[in-house]
């Protein structure tokens, strides 16, 4: 069941869809329940929300750059030294510490090209930054998080070669 609290919000999502399918194809990833969209790119994903904000539509275009990152002044120093040099977008922290970039565009006046911008722009950021942060703070980008959860462990293994099982082909040699 669909979770939208708008007809605003629903169209917005329909006219942001049709867009990101137009630019990716079959690369997106769809959830008409949470309103969102998603495509990987390089080492990064960027995320695509569509959500109410009084009586419109926000459209969130964020990359996750890093978990797990060592939050420290230097880092942060970074990230407010390099939003400066951004056009469109910013990082900030998430919740939880992630490192993201994200812009947010108003849904029901956004041109295409305004969600085409956004998209690109955030899209290229993450993929840049993503290894230029991890390099010096750490962290996991979005690539070795979709490697990590192919990873499962096998119960009652007794040494370490037994219990870290890759997905086939993605470890051999």
């Amino acid at each position: 069941m669909t979770r939208f609290v708008s007809d605003v919000q629903r169209e917005v999502y329909k006219r942001v869809a049709r867009l990101m399918l137009e630019q990716f194809g079959d690369r997106v990833e769809a959830s008409v329940d949470s309103a969102k969209l998603s495509v990987a790119v390089g080492s990064a994903s960027v995320d695509v929300s569509v959500r109410p904000w009084r009586d419109d539509a926000l459209i969130l275009v964020r990359s996750v750059l890093l978990t797990g990152a060592r939050i420290e002044m230097g880092l942060l120093d970074f990230l407010l030294h390099e939003n400066d040099k951004m056009d469109l977008g910013a990082f900030a922290l998430g919740d939880r510490g992630e490192v993201l970039f994200q812009h947010t565009v108003l849904g029901s006046t956004a041109e295409t090209r305004d969600v085409r911008a956004a998209v690109w722009s955030v899209m290229n950021v993450a993929d840049q930054y993503d290894d230029r942060i991890q390099e010096h703070w750490g962290g996991m980008r979005a690539l070795d998080r979709a490697v990590a959860a192919q990873v499962h462990v096998e119960r009652g293994a007794s040494t370490v070669d037994e219990t870290v099982q890759f997905a086939p082909g993605e470890h051999e040699g």
